[in-house]
């Protein structure tokens, strides 16, 4: 999805009366359509590059391992992802509680290792005291990695952060439909394909696996189900999406 190139209408419409308008929307479009930087950070030595390998790409985001902390001579990276993953050995150092300082509403700390821990549970309330925020237990051998589990809290926040970042832009589209002589082309905007794709992101629901079909399909069943009304204006939203798509592809 290309929002940026979509809402020339709009942009077109708010003319030079509607400049701040125009250069919000530009940077909200801007934002929505980039991916969600994940940044995995820690110690030389905890098992970063390998915890990076083994995950593989995340969906709507970009994944980038920082530099080492705590390295002599050298300055602790800056912090800059929109989601922090904290790698950090048994027991943290004050080197992993400043990291864990620095990226607070944006962490997700994950005890690595702990397959060579004699007692990985109070390993993991002793890294979630340290780090003020529950740990996710992680190893790289052993029947179970945690990998999963990772990519299952990966997967949520980058969800939500996108969510977020599509409300933003079409409450900003709202704004401007009833402060401006652009209400048409804000109609027009969210009637389109882009349009409906913006309002199913905003939900912040996952669909399930499947083609446009199958998806439309279990979110018909969910229109109908659902008791809740929030719930049924989001199944709504995101049928919707799956239509278009499923009539695109026919």
């Amino acid at each position: 999805m290309s929002t940026d190139s979509s809402l020339g209408g709009v942009l077109l419409a708010l003319g030079a009366t509607g400049r701040k308008d125009a250069s919000d929307l530009e940077q909200l479009s801007v934002a929505v359509d980039a991916a969600v930087l994940v940044e995995f950070t820690g110690r030389a030595g905890v098992g970063r590059s390998s915890l990076v390998a083994a995950l593989g790409p995340v969906d709507g985001a970009e994944v980038v391992e920082s530099a080492a902390r705590d390295r002599p001579g050298s300055v602790d990276p800056i912090l800059t992802g929109d989601v922090v993953v904290l790698v950090v050995l048994d027991p943290p150092r004050d080197v992993d509680r400043a990291a864990a300082a620095e990226a607070a509403g944006r962490l997700l700390p994950v005890l690595a290792k702990t397959d060579t821990l004699t007692d990985p549970d109070r390993a993991l309330a002793r890294a979630a005291s340290a780090l003020a925020a529950p740990c996710l237990p992680v190893t790289t051998v052993g029947p179970d990695t945690g990998l999963p589990r990772l990519r299952t809290a990966l997967d949520d926040r980058v969800r939500a952060i996108r969510a977020a970042r599509a409300v933003a832009l079409l409450t900003h589209l709202r704004t401007i439909a009833d402060r401006n002589s652009a209400r048409a082309a804000v109609d027009e905007f969210l009637a389109c394909d882009d349009g409906v794709r913006l309002a199913a992101r905003a939900t912040g629901l996952a669909s399930p696996d499947g083609d446009a079909q199958t998806r439309a399909r279990y979110w018909r069943t969910r229109m109908n189900t659902e008791q809740d009304p929030d719930a049924v204006r989001a199944a709504v939203a995101l049928h919707r999406d799956a239509v278009r798509e499923w009539a695109r592809n026919a």
